[in-house]
């Protein structure tokens, strides 16, 4: 049965390991199914009760080898500490109790810090910059398996956007100019590559879907939404191809006299994290990218006076 020396012993594992707050608390005497009535005696005062009404109790002969780490602080480590601070163990315990007082305050606030601050939308987990706890962002990644060494790599990379981590129970992070996202790791996405061979038509994709129309010159155009597009019929060749974003991708950017620029540093310049950049499409035709789908148009079969056919994305 656990006893007031386990728990000091497990303060020593527990701070060994870098534990927080949740670890060096040590046992409660109720948890669950789990009761353990002895956590304020010492195994001294089990053993004296022991021997005093003859009960016979077992002793595990592994606790006098110092292989393992908890029987070198029992053995070793605390006889040493207890040699010039005879109550030391008492004084431990008194402080874990302390611990043990404060642990359901800090927890309140912790479950109050996420529901405030944890947002959900479409699979995803976001944690906005400003709103980032650096001790409940712990707990947090924590909970969803991420190591300890990784926790300590996210903190201190945080100001850096562009970084990815995973988690043991098969999260991804990533660290976005505006905050934190997350995701469960999906196997089933695979590359998109599609191809357009008629005027009008539609594809379902994995991040939504695309629609495109054969239309007259004299359709009303607004070209105030990002997520449509027009181009001159009479300027395309088939087929167009839709597909994800290459590394190295090049787009001849709108008004800019066929000077080209990377895809990465639209995505850069529109702020875009690593999970949205994922979700972003080219349409193409003849190697050349027309569209940023949703982003950015080309220079490409530009609408002018001589355009008398249009298609509509």
């Amino acid at each position: 049965a656990h006893h007031a020396d386990d728990q000091v012993e497990n303060l020593f594992l527990q701070l060994s390991r870098g534990s927080g707050l949740k670890g060096i608390k040590g046992m409660l005497s109720k948890s669950g199914l789990h009761i353990r009535p002895f956590l304020t005696l010492a195994k001294s005062d089990l053993k004296m009760y022991a021997h005093e009404h003859k009960i016979i109790f077992r002793e595990d002969v592994s606790n006098k080898s110092n292989y393992y780490l908890r029987n070198f602080f029992r053995n070793d480590v605390i006889p040493l500490i207890e040699s010039k601070v005879p109550a030391f163990s008492q004084m431990a315990i008194r402080s874990i109790d302390h611990l043990q007082e404060l642990y359901p305050l800090i927890q309140d606030l912790y479950e109050t810090w996420k529901r405030e601050n944890i947002n959900l939308s479409d699979s995803e987990i976001w944690i906005q910059k400003n709103k980032i706890n650096g001790y409940f962002l712990s707990w947090f990644l924590a909970e969803l398996e991420f190591h300890p060494i990784t926790i300590q790599q996210i903190k201190s990379k945080l100001n850096n956007s562009g970084n990815l981590f995973y988690s043991r129970s098969h999260y991804q992070l990533a660290i976005e100019p505006d905050g934190i996202k997350l995701r469960p790791q999906d196997n089933s996405q695979s590359y998109e590559d599609h191809f357009i061979y008629t005027n009008s038509g539609s594809l379902k994709l994995h991040h939504g879907h695309l629609e495109w129309d054969f239309h007259n010159a004299d359709i009303e155009i607004n070209y105030t939404n990002p997520n449509v597009c027009y181009f001159d019929r009479k300027q395309l060749n088939y087929p167009m191809q839709l597909r994800n974003w290459h590394a190295g991708d090049r787009i001849q950017s709108f008004g800019m006299n066929e000077k080209h620029k990377k895809i990465q540093d639209v995505f850069t310049d529109k702020k875009l994290g690593l999970f949205e950049k994922e979700k972003m499409y080219l349409l193409i035709s003849e190697e050349q990218v027309l569209w940023v789908c949703g982003l950015q148009r080309s220079d490409l079969a530009r609408i002018d006076k001589n355009t008398n056919s249009i298609i509509k994305f």
